[in-house]
């Protein structure tokens, strides 16, 4: 693998891992808050 190949893969594994973060944040907050109506 070539250093450029390395890098836009390590970029595009990142995108990933943000937007898989930001969908489970937004889960937690959902479950909070549904949570927190009883």
């Amino acid at each position: 693998i070539t250093e450029d190949t390395l890098r836009r893969l390590e970029v595009e594994i990142q995108k990933l891992t943000d937007k898989y973060v930001h969908l489970i944040d937004e889960l937690i907050k959902k479950k909070e808050e549904e949570i927190l109506e009883i």
